[in-house]
């Protein structure tokens, strides 16, 4: 949608407020995911009108608990269940299609949590039942292919948190750890700046496997 008179909330992609959408905005994706077993479908929405999703083509292979995260123009999914656990795929939001490889995580993982700003994506986070849990964050420039590089760590690793995003700061809320304990720690980064998350504050429970959004 080129958005004239539209307006959003700002999820995960930089924009704020009442502004009107960017051209390429508008546009919800769903990636991946259990139907039961892993599945490589992408669908998409169009956010301002209501109605049905529709398909916009496959992951590289079946795939199931990663993050994702994006910009009005591109949109990372970022790991997953092995074997594509350390792998991150993108597509071209405006172009229906199958995705292209975009690098790949500096560790495998899976229930990470995935959050951006205009510019940056984020994985934050990881692991699976049973396994080691990850503090590691990773980042990449939305607009360069290439292998993630590292931005630091959570206060405390887990998996299975929840990730959400102004253009300024990601929040990383709940998670696992030790398996299966549930957290209630809301951790905070500047995206612009590489360095170890701080404590925001806590959730009222402690939880995992929710959704955020901003």
């Amino acid at each position: 949608s080129n958005g004239a008179s539209n307006t959003h909330g700002g999820l995960n992609d930089g924009y704020q407020g009442t502004r009107p959408l960017p051209v390429g905005s508008g546009r919800g994706l769903f990636g991946g995911g259990y139907i039961p077993g892993a599945t490589a479908n992408i669908n998409y929405i169009s956010i301002p009108t209501l109605g049905n999703s529709a398909d916009f083509g496959d992951l590289r292979a079946a795939d199931a608990a990663g993050g994702a995260a994006g910009s009005t123009t591109r949109t990372l999914f970022l790991g997953g269940n092995d074997p594509r656990a350390g792998v991150v795929d993108s597509i071209e939001m405006q172009s229906l299609g199958n995705s292209a490889d975009f690098g790949d995580l500096t560790n495998d993982t899976g229930e990470n949590a995935g959050l951006s700003s205009s510019t940056r994506a984020i994985s934050g986070g990881g692991g699976f039942p049973g396994t080691a849990h990850s503090n590691n964050i990773d980042y990449f420039t939305i607009t360069t292919a290439g292998n993630a590089t590292d931005f630091g760590n959570l206060t405390q690793a887990r998996y299975a948190q929840a990730g959400l995003a102004s253009s300024v700061r990601g929040i990383f809320g709940g998670g696992v750890y030790p398996a299966p304990s549930r957290v209630n720690t809301i951790d905070y980064i500047t995206i612009a700046s590489a360095g170890d998350a701080s404590d925001f504050g806590d959730l009222t429970a402690a939880r995992s496997d929710g959704a955020g959004l901003s």
